[in-house]
């Protein structure tokens, strides 16, 4: 037998005892879901999966106005192929329904309901951008929503995932027909109340409601501003929005961090020397107030008055020769009667110096120039307000370490620690005013339009 006989004898490929396939045309476990003005929508099952069923409602089923309503509807869905729209398979006549759009059934939650969960921050953010980049890609078929609402907005795998739902007034310049005014109320554009053309500036408007009741924080106010003020004025297409909301979620990152920073730098200890060889070990109470820690002097140095009240101004000589330590005294003598002093002295001579460098620095001038010469950008003039108080705030920590650092083996361990608590709550007052001053900055900057 040669090879073309023995292949007319080999039988097809198969499964031994295999039945024939049947292919399911109907659908099973038809559940009304959603019944609205024209149009109901019904879950039902096929092939052991779900799908979702739209057809229009009875009074309107033999209207050949709303059946060319619901095949504009398919038609715009079939030519959508994004994870974020939802997906169109075809057009049938089942049962008691009628004509249907045969599409995913997509299993989430509306944005609404989604956002009373109280979703965190990130991943309110997360979403928006997804339904940004959605609605950006309908525009780019040529087609407008016209009708974006939380309730047109499902959000799947709680919060993974986004779809659009409900073209049901979707328009573009490629259809001929129902140009009339159509939204919902409180989402609608005013120019859509007009009719005529469709615009994606009418949905850019639609956005801007959304992004407000999604409550985002104060860094994307401007951009709901923007989105909700005359056509004319908007953004010009969703991409362009979707560009400013990432630089809002940076500017809120921004702000969030320098925040953080400001409160660990409040919170104390980070610049204060650590302990190192021949050091101190700061005690555990460093971080008490400065009036129940240090007690008035009970000898001034020669030629200075001492008054250790944190953030009161001192004015003083200082003794050069003060510095260094008594030769001729015991450690226990000087603990004794000059200990008090010495303190007094360190605490006196660093506070001075720290107002000194803030006063030199000029932060408040330096922001006041910032504030008034915005650059436009707003996550930039937000960096430089925080790069000037990180400036600011490290000037002051290491001169304070420095002079710590000078202190070490001049007093007693006890006397160390209580001379560092009262830098801290000084350097924490100065680093306060910043952090406050650099706050309302960050503000200012946000709600500039």
């Amino acid at each position: 037998m040669n090879e073309t006989e023995q292949n007319r004898a080999t039988p097809p490929s198969g499964y031994l005892g295999a039945e024939a396939v049947t292919v399911e045309t109907t659908f099973d476990e038809v559940t009304e879901v959603h019944t609205s003005a024209y149009f109901t929508v019904w879950r039902a099952r096929r092939y052991g999966r779900w799908w979702a069923l739209k057809g229009l409602n009875d009074e309107y089923a033999d209207s050949a106005l709303h059946r060319r309503m619901l095949r504009k509807e398919f038609e715009v869905l079939m030519q959508m192929q994004h994870a974020g729209v939802v997906q169109a398979y075809g057009m049938e006549t089942v049962g008691e329904c009628g004509a249907c759009i045969v599409m995913e059934w997509v299993d989430g939650v509306t944005l609404d309901r989604w956002i009373e969960g109280e979703p965190e921050s990130a991943a309110r953010v997360d979403v928006l951008d997804k339904l940004l980049d959605a609605v950006a890609y309908v525009h780019r078929t040529g087609v407008v929503h016209r009708d974006l609402k939380p309730t047109n907005v499902m959000v799947t795998g709680g919060g993974s995932g986004v779809k659009l739902i409900d073209f049901s007034l979707a328009d573009g310049g490629a259809y001929a027909m129902l140009k009339q005014a159509g939204g919902t109320a409180g989402y609608i554009a005013p120019e859509q109340l007009e009719g005529g053309a469709p615009d994606v500036r009418n949905d850019v408007y639609s956005l801007g409601r959304i992004i407000e009741e999604m409550r985002l924080g104060g860094a994307y106010s401007g951009i709901v501003k923007r989105c909700l003020t005359p056509q004319a004025g908007r953004y010009a297409t969703v991409d362009e929005l979707r560009r400013t909301v990432a630089a809002a979620g940076k500017r809120q990152w921004l702000r969030t961090a320098f925040l953080a920073v400001a409160v660990a730098l409040l919170a104390g200890g980070a610049w204060l020397l650590s302990p190192g060889e021949g050091g101190h070990e700061v005690a555990a109470h460093r971080t008490e107030t400065v009036d129940t820690l240090i007690e008035p002097a009970v000898e001034p140095v020669v030629g200075q008055t001492v008054v250790p009240v944190v953030g009161q101004t001192v004015e003083r000589q200082i003794d050069p020769t003060a510095d260094q330590p008594d030769k001729s005294r015991t450690p226990t003598a000087e603990r004794a009667d000059g200990g008090q002093a010495a303190r007094g002295k360190a605490i006196a001579d660093c506070i001075a110096l720290m107002d000194s460098i803030a006063k030199q620095f000029c932060f408040e001038t330096k922001l006041r120039e910032i504030t008034d010469t915005p650059t436009g950008d707003r996550l930039n003039d937000n960096g430089r307000a925080i790069d000037l108080f990180d400036e600011a705030t490290k000037q002051l920590r290491v001169s304070n370490a420095q002079y710590l650092e000078g202190l070490k083996g001049k007093l007693s361990d006890d006397d160390y620690a209580q001379v560092s608590a009262a830098l801290q709550a000084h350097y924490s007052e100065i680093v306060g005013g910043w952090a406050t001053a650099a706050t309302a900055a960050i503000n200012h900057f946000s709600a500039i339009e």
